[in-house]
């Protein structure tokens, strides 16, 4: 039989969920109307127990000997242990966040003794060990037919489920049994809204030979003369001479790019082999230009000769041109000994994203971008990229070890895929990073003759400055075949430096390789450099983490203060905010606000970033294999003040990006800090981030959103009460340092004062096409501005009047809420009871 699903459309899974204090009677986001429940899976066993399994040494049969209904029932008989029956994988079928109904009539035959039958799903979660949680059990005997009936709500981010049924030992010991029981009528059915179908794209049982399968690697031997995992016959490979030895199939045509698939297989020792060993599933892709990925799907652990293991795990591959899918012994090992291998099942779903949620990226008054791969430039994850976000950031493919891994070898390709799917799209991008201590490869700070560390003489300190003007200039030059910087380039801002920030140091800078070579200057040179490389078209941007916390931000803005001093090209300043529910909001927006006071006492335009959002749930270190229902609402309040707080200050604000798409693809997704889970559905987060609150400080609708994002940010708000301002075309000067720095701004050789009246002057480029203030042609881009409304703006029925010709705007359309309404108002600078907790403790950057 086929299994199918359907997946709930719905703000909260548990509905009205509130919460107690400030929040009381709130909801986040509009709950739809729970529909009729689907049918997951139906056995009469008349004719057939799929998608049933044999779990263990249990055997499956249809028997006429008893029914509950009909002529024929299941019987599960040959048990060796309690937690043997019957089993089905349901890591595809199931919907993360989704309840599912279980109900079954279960007994023992006739001349057993009486137990308990249950029904439990094994949950399996990359790092941690399997969770077992059992969704119904009862009392049986040989009288009559029981009813097993539960409901179970599926984990995020799980790697494998198995749902099974089992029974419990009779007697005790020598007279210790593992007693026979029949099923019948039995169904699972589950929540009602978006469609999906689970599609088998690769299932192998080796009873027919290798059906596909070859054996991977020079002289190795695949043949089907084991005995298998349920019945039948497995593949054995031996003659493995390496670890990557063993069985393959091409999954070229198989499997998509972006797509998730389920993946498992049954594994264990080849006969006679002694002790354990940890076998895995992985899949070699291989570019159009002949580079090859190699990625583990998942490893099981602790296989034997005698007892099987499941590999489960879930895989999303990157972009390629052929792809195989193979079992191997773990890298470096050295683990050559016979694998066998039996019922191989890969399944992908059909379900893709929610189209009737609204878009994140009308949700807030800036661009609202993601840090992605590869793997989001295809299939349902790219729908998902689309839909919500207008900007974003690789999330490794631009960083210096990926962009030159050797020196003088810079390779492109990973980073190119993201670019090309940016300009085909429309879609902003953020880069990250030209200088960072992290993730800069080892020859970057070596001697190339004896690959001993440089030293600080003359000599290796103008190497160093050498190779990192190499590194920013190449990496510009080779982007520039997008489009002019600042033009149409989809490149608007990137990352200079990153993380230099110690604040236990005297001077607050990082001990880091950089610094213990160049010293502080190494910070003004990245900024000079990417100046001279990219110009006036791309922001350039300073970013660190904690800057949300007090002495981490002092120390963050000494330095940035002394590098406009010195009329070093920073414009803009970034707050990573990796933070959990502990970190008050407020005083992420002191960090905001303090930026914004050093930018006017320098009488300089900074804008400022969001680059990393997530917001953990696991305040103290919890691991779970799902996220508690409580603590996903709990983050989707946090997210609701938190998204509140960044709109108040959206003329301050260049963008607001989250670090990651979905929780599956989190680096810290044992805290499921993002909104939306690893089903591309949307959690109370979403809802949390999409909902927009009226305050008394500040009335009425937001105001409308320019159909063309100005290509490097927005200023600072007006204070209230007053008319819109105005910008010249000439960026104001920087203030001089004793060291003799220009005090005029590098972007123009005219003073001018910081807000005076009337349109922006349009200048004109080289090439005598007028342009907007340093944001590309006049034509295409809207000029810096703030958003700004009349006095008593702020019905919601129409939008609020532009008097200035520039602006290219769409009305702004409320995002509805709870029938019971929003919260009461809260001014900036109160924060929730949530945030007013202990900060959380330091977090870095992946």
């Amino acid at each position: 039989m086929r299994q199918s699903w359907r997946a709930t459309v719905a703000g909260l899974a548990v509905g009205a969920l509130t919460l107690t204090g400030a929040a009381a009677g709130a909801t986040i986001g509009a709950v739809a109307a729970a529909a009729a429940d689907d049918t997951i899976i139906d056995n009469d066993f008349e004719s057939t127990y799929e998608p049933w399994t044999a779990r263990g040494d249990a055997d499956l049969a249809l028997t006429t000997t008893e029914a509950a209904s009909g002529s024929s029932s299941l019987a599960v008989t040959g048990r060796t242990a309690s937690w043997q029956g019957a089993a089905t994988d349901v890591v595809s079928t199931f919907v993360a966040g989704e309840t599912y109904t279980l109900d079954a009539q279960v007994k023992v035959p006739a001349g057993t003794a009486a137990t308990t039958v249950a029904a439990t799903v094994q949950e399996s979660r990359d790092g941690t060990d399997d969770a077992y949680t059992q969704v119904a059990s009862v009392a049986v005997d040989a009288d009559g037919w029981a009813t097993l009936t539960g409901t179970y709500v599926m984990p995020d981010a799980l790697t494998g489920a198995v749902l099974y049924l089992e029974a419990a030992t009779t007697g005790s010991g020598d007279s210790a049994a593992e007693p026979d029981f029949l099923v019948d009528d039995l169904g699972v059915t589950g929540t009602a809204g978006g469609t999906g179908q689970t599609e088998a794209v690769l299932a192998t049982d080796f009873e027919d030979g290798l059906g596909g399968w070859s054996a991977r690697g020079d002289g190795v031997v695949a043949d089907t003369t084991t005995p298998g995992h349920d019945s039948g016959t497995a593949a054995l490979v031996t003659n493995r001479t390496e670890e990557w030895h063993g069985l393959a199939h091409d999954v070229t045509s198989l499997i998509e790019p972006g797509s998730t698939y389920q993946v498992s297989a049954w594994v264990k020792l080849g006969p006679d082999e002694d002790g354990t060993a940890d076998i895995g599933l992985s899949v070699q892709r291989t570019a159009a230009d002949g580079g090859d990925s190699f990625d583990n799907v998942a490893t099981a652990a602790g296989a034997t000769a005698d007892d099987w293991v499941q590999i489960t795990g879930t895989y999303q591959p990157g972009p390629f041109e052929s792809a195989t899918l193979y079992v191997e012994m773990p890298y470096q090992s050295a683990d050559l000994r016979p694998i066998v291998v039996d019922d191989v099942l890969v399944t992908t779903s059909s379900a893709g994203i929610e189209t009737d949620v609204p878009d994140l990226k009308d949700a807030l008054d800036v661009p609202f971008g993601v840090a992605i791969d590869g793997r989001e430039t295809t299939g349902p994850s790219s729908e998902l990229v689309l839909k919500h976000f207008d900007q974003i950031t690789p999330e490794n493919d631009m960083k210096p070890e990926e962009i030159q891994p050797t020196e003088g070898t810079f390779t492109f390709d990973d980073a190119d895929v993201l670019m090309q799917f940016a300009k085909d799209d429309g879609l902003r991008v953020y880069g990250h990073v030209l200088v960072w201590h992290s993730q800069t490869a080892d020859w970057m700070f070596e001697d190339p003759t004896t690959g001993e560390p440089l030293t600080t003489s003359d000599e290796d300190r103008q190497l160093l400055r050498d190779r990192m003007k190499t590194h920013i200039d190449t990496f510009a030059e080779h982007f520039a075949q997008y489009g002019a910087y600042g033009e149409d380039n989809p490149i608007r801002a990137i990352d200079v430096v990153n993380e230099v920030i110690s604040e236990g140091e005297d001077d607050g800078l990082r001990r880091s390789e950089w610094y213990r070579i160049l010293g502080p200057e190494y910070i003004r040179l990245a900024f000079e450099y990417a100046h001279e490389a990219f110009g006036d078209g791309v922001a350039l941007f300073i970013n660190d983490y904690n800057t949300e916390q007090p002495a981490k931000r002092a120390a963050y803005l000494d330095l940035v203060g002394d590098l406009l001093d010195e009329g070093v090209p920073v414009d803009g300043v970034g707050h990573q905010l990796h933070v959990s529910l502990l970190q008050p909001i407020n005083q992420i927006e002191a960090s905001i606000e303090a930026v914004d006071a050093l930018a006017d006492a320098k009488g300089v335009d900074l804008v400022q970033a969001v680059t990393e959002l997530d917001v953990a749930a696991n305040t103290g270190g919890e691991s779970w294999t799902s996220l508690p229902q409580e603590r996903a609402v709990s983050q989707g309040y946090y997210y609701r003040d938190l998204f509140d707080m960044l709109r108040s200050h959206a003329q301050d604000l260049f963008s607001v990006t989250v670090w990651g798409p979905t929780d599956a693809r989190s680096w810290r997704s044992e805290g499921f800090p993002l909104l939306f889970d690893g089903a591309l559905q949307a959690k109370p987060a979403f809802w949390g981030s999409s909902t927009r609150r009226s305050s008394p400080c500040s009335p009425g609708p937001p105001p409308p959103r320019p159909a063309t994002w100005p290509s490097t940010g927005t200023r600072r708000p007006t204070p209230r009460g007053t008319s819109c301002p105005t910008y010249p075309s000439a960026r104001p000067a920087r203030a001089g340092s004793s060291g003799g720095r220009p005090t005029t701004s590098r972007r123009s050789s005219t003073s001018r004062t910081r807000r005076p009246t009337g349109p922006p002057t349009p200048s004109t480029s080289s090439g005598g096409t007028p342009r907007s203030p340093w944001h590309g042609t006049a034509a295409s881009r809207v000029p810096v501005r703030p958003w700004c409304r009349t006095a008593g703006a702020g019905s919601t029925s129409s939008p609020t009047s532009r008097t200035r010709a520039w602006w290219t705007a769409r009305p702004w359309m409320p995002t509805s809420v709870s029938p019971t309404g929003p919260p009461g108002p809260r001014c900036r600078g109160t924060t929730s009871a949530t945030a007013r907790r202990t900060a959380s403790a330091s977090v870095s950057s992946p």
